[in-house]
This record gives C-alpha cells, sequence and structure tokens, in this order.
C-alpha cells in the first residue's frame, strides 16, 4: 500500500493540456481520484497510479472533504520534454486486489497466516496473499481495475484456505478499535484502509525466521507502515 513518505507525482491529461502534479503525498493523490470520479467518472480514467485523464485538475477542484492548495501543478507545454518524475513501483490498491503484505521496518517479513495459532503472524520464510475488500460499494459503479481504496475507506481483509478452497476474513481480538491481535474468524473486523499507514504492528523474530502475532496499534499514528507487493 505504502509509497515512500513525501511528494507523490502524477501525470495528468486535462482539456487537451498536459501536467505534471505533486501531491503531498500517494493517499492524497488517490484521495484526488476519488474526487475526480465523483465529478465525472465517464471522462475519467486512471491509466495507472501515476497517469491520469480527468476532466478537472486538483488545483481547481471545488468538492468538500478536497483541498486544492495542497497540491502543485505545473502545465507541461507541447514544445517541451515531458519532466522525469520519480517512479512508483507499487502495486495500485485496488478495491478487492490480492498482496502480500510487507513491513517496511524489515522488508524480509511478511504477514502469514498461522493455521497452527489460527492468527497472523509474521515471517522471513512464509508469506499469505491477503484480499483487501472494501466494506460497502461506492453509491456509484466505477470500473474495476479504476476502484481504488483510499485512507478513510472501511475495507475487510481476507485470505484464502484450507487449499485455497475457502475464502476466510480476519478479525480482531478484543477490538474496540484498538489492541487486538489479528486471528482467523467467521465475522471479520473491518479496518480502516489507513490503518497500513500506521495502525497495524507486529511482534518480530529474534532468532530464526518466524515471529509473533500482528496486532492493532494501541492509538492511531503508534504502528507502522506496511506496503503491498503483488
Amino acid at each position: 500500500m505504502s509509497f515512500p513518505p513525501g511528494t507523490f507525482y502524477v501525470y495528468m491529461e486535462c482539456d487537451r493540456g498536459q501536467y505534471l502534479v505533486a501531491f503531498p503525498s500517494r493517499g492524497s493523490a488517490d484521495q484526488f481520484w476519488r474526487v475526480v470520479q465523483k465529478v465525472d467518472s465517464r471522462s475519467s480514467r486512471r491509466h495507472h497510479s501515476q497517469y491520469f485523464s480527468v476532466p478537472v485538475l486538483p488545483n481547481k477542484a471545488r468538492t468538500e472533504g478536497w483541498n486544492p492548495d495542497t497540491c502543485f501543478v505545473h502545465p507541461i507545454p507541447n514544445d517541451q520534454s515531458v519532466p522525469i518524475a520519480p517512479p512508483n513501483h507499487h502495486p495500485d490498491n485496488m478495491n478487492g486486489g490480492k498482496f502480500f503484505v510487507r513491513s517496511t521496518i524489515h522488508p524480509d517479513c511478511y504477514w502469514y497466516y498461522n493455521p497452527n495459532r489460527a492468527r497472523i503472524e509474521v515471517s522471513r520464510t512464509h508469506q499469505t496473499k491477503f484480499t483487501i475488500q472494501r466494506k460497502e460499494q461506492l453509491p456509484s459503479a466505477h470500473r474495476p481495475n479504476e476502484d481504488i481504496l483510499i485512507g478513510d475507506d472501511d475495507v475487510v481483509v481476507s485470505f484464502e484456505f484450507n487449499g485455497d478452497q475457502e475464502q476466510t476474513q480476519i478479525t480482531s481480538l478484543t477490538f474496540n478499535q484498538w489492541g487486538g491481535t489479528l486471528m482467523r474468524g467467521s465475522n471479520g473486523s473491518s479496518f480502516k484502509f489507513e490503518f497500513f499507514e500506521g495502525g497495524f504492528c507486529a511482534t518480530y523474530p529474534k532468532n530464526g525466521d518466524n515471529g509473533g502475532p500482528v496486532y492493532v496499534a494501541s492509538g492511531p499514528g503508534n504502528g507502522e507502515r506496511w506496503e503491498f507487493v503483488a
């Protein structure tokens, strides 16, 4: 999910012009994408995470929940070469996407479902691919590859179990929003998508390849950043 903190660049086409837009974060760029989908989803196209065709530029958008002053829009004249922006090599945060979840603090450690303990742990040698699905569908239909999750979305995390024949959700014990271990459960808890940016923690291996459980942090921002790997 995560892109290294800091400025995130997106090339945009709008009204026959080309632009390079600097957002304060990848999350901000994805939030703007949600804005343009509400404005006009038919004329908006997300070619990939750093290339949009849009009906309105982010510094001109006036809608609830969006601050047009948070980004910088640089026009690209036709007679000039296209500036090179730092590329994003992470997969797009598509609703319903399947990802491995990797620590940004210990990039050799991944989320892993331990069937012996029926919980999510971190491991250097084992990986489980998880499906990240919005709990409720958006009011209007979107192309599946352009339905992008943003931080405020409520998501359910699930994985394939029992020889990939059963899709099961994960839940959080003592889930009063904070502090619960991530377990296999029939009725999954929902989490804010932004939890992958600071809402989950893990007990890392001191010796060997397998660590302890993944759990919800004690409070907002007390966790760590996790990234998705396709």
